[in-house]
C-alpha cells in the first residue's frame, strides 16, 4: 500500500506557499530560505499569543474582507499600539499576492508590519464556512491571523511555521470543530501544540 509523505500532501504544499510569501524584506526583496520548520525552545509559543478575547467561536462574516476586518477590530481592540486600518491593509496586501486559504477549511492570514514591536494572533471559527479561494475550494472554517514587526522576521517565521504545521494536524482540526467556546478552542490549541512539542523532542 503506497503512503504519501506529509511533506508531499496538498497542506504543506500550501505551506510552502506561504513561506516563500513571507520571506520577503521591508523593501519587498527575497530573503534567505527558511529551513523545514522543527520544534525549538525560540520558537514562539502560539498558545502564548492568544487568550479568550482573541478566540472567536462563532464567526458571522460574507466573506474573506469581512474576517479580516473583524479580526484585525478584535487584535487593535487587545492590543492597543495596533492600528487596525493598517493591519487589515497589510493583511489584504498579502492575500493580493496569493490566497492565505490553504487546504481543509484552514485559512492563515498573515503580514508583516513596520512599528509592530511582538508577534500578534487571533483566532476564528465558522460554522458555516467562509468562501475564501482555498487551494481546494473548500469553505475556510478556522482562520489563524498572525502579524509580525517587519525588522524582526525570524521569529515571526517560526510562529507561522508552528501555526501551519499545528492546523495541519486533523485531530487538532477536529478538535477545535467540536469545542464548546473559546476557553476549550484555546486549551485544544495549547494541549495541540504542547502534544506536538513532546513527540518532536521524543523524535
Amino acid at each position: 500500500m503506497r503512503t504519501e509523505s506529509v511533506s508531499a500532501s496538498p497542506f504543506w504544499a500550501g505551506v510552502r506557499a506561504l513561506a516563500r510569501l513571507g520571506r520577503r524584506d521591508a523593501d519587498g526583496r527575497s530573503e534567505i530560505a527558511v529551513p523545514a520548520p522543527t520544534p525549538t525552545k525560540a520558537s514562539a509559543r502560539i498558545g502564548d499569543l492568544l487568550r479568550a478575547e482573541l478566540v472567536l467561536p462563532v464567526l458571522s462574516a460574507e466573506g474573506r474582507d469581512d474576517v479580516i476586518e473583524t479580526l484585525a477590530a478584535r487584535v487593535a481592540a487587545c492590543h492597543p499600539g495596533v492600528d487596525a486600518a493598517r493591519l487589515v491593509a497589510a493583511l489584504r496586501e498579502r492575500e493580493d499576492q496569493m490566497t492565505t486559504a490553504l487546504v481543509d477549511g484552514v485559512a492563515i492570514p498573515h503580514a508583516r508590519m513596520p512599528g509592530l514591536d511582538r508577534t500578534v494572533a487571533a483566532f476564528a471559527r465558522s460554522a458555516a464556512g467562509i468562501r475564501w479561494d482555498s487551494l481546494d475550494g473548500v469553505p475556510t472554517r478556522l482562520i489563524f491571523l498572525l502579524a509580525g514587526p517587519a525588522d524582526l522576521p525570524g521569529p515571526y517565521l517560526k510562529t507561522l511555521a508552528g501555526v501551519s504545521r499545528l492546523l495541519s494536524g486533523a485531530r487538532c482540526r477536529t478538535r477545535l470543530l467540536e469545542a464548546a467556546g473559546e476557553a476549550e478552542m484555546l486549551a485544544v490549541l495549547r494541549d495541540e501544540e504542547d502534544r506536538g512539542l513532546r513527540n518532536a523532542r521524543a523524535a
